[in-house]
């Protein structure tokens, strides 16, 4: 029996890496796949969410020294917020902006891809305060559809559940924007249609 385990040591040693070959062409062929949100979004802990929003097709952007303009959004980043008007696209530096107001009667795709007008709300406004401003996504400027990266300690993990019990049968429609760029942060007030 004593030569009989150094030749099955050996003998399992030389077939270990066929065994491994052959599991992994197994486990690489037509297995479906689907994304989840953890693996497409850089940066997102277990305790945060992604909360669709939707943003009406028309914006009116307040500036300094009582100035405005107004168009639709096409882009958000740490410096500027970018419109369209008429074909015409127009960067505004974060800094120059009071805050960002959206037409109670624009029209809106809902996180379903529904079109509305907003109309009469059954809900209140929420505020959603100190937002990275890395953590608004805008996912389809056309459609003004985005999504707000949310968790401690923006909100706590309590209202997080009542956000997201919400957003799954509610659109979070944005009503307004502010930005803070001391701490790089926005407030986001949204009503859910």
């Amino acid at each position: 029996m004593k030569p009989f385990f150094p030749v099955f040591v050996v003998a399992l040693l030389a077939t270990t890496p066929h065994f491994v070959g052959y599991t992994n062409a197994a486990t690489n062929q037509n297995i479906p796949t689907r994304n989840f949100t953890f693996a497409q979004v850089p940066n997102l802990k277990a305790d945060e969410r992604l909360i669709p929003v939707s943003l009406p097709s028309e914006a009116e952007i307040i500036l300094k020294g009582n100035q405005s303009k107004s168009g639709q959004i096409k882009a958000i980043d740490r410096q500027n917020l970018s419109i369209q008007r008429n074909g015409n696209s127009i960067s505004i530096p974060l800094s120059q902006i009071v805050n960002v107001k959206f037409d109670n009667q624009g029209l809106v795709y809902g996180s379903d891809g529904r079109q509305f007008i907003r109309g009469e709300r059954v809900l209140l406004p929420r505020s959603w305060e100190k937002i990275p401003l890395n953590a608004f996504i805008l996912k389809d400027p056309i459609k003004g559809q985005a999504e707000v990266r949310l968790g401690p300690p923006v909100v706590d993990r309590t209202r997080l559940e009542s956000i997201e019990s919400i957003a799954k049968t509610n659109t979070y429609v944005v009503d307004e924007m502010r930005f803070n760029l001391a701490d790089k942060t926005m407030t986001i007030i949204v009503t859910p249609y």
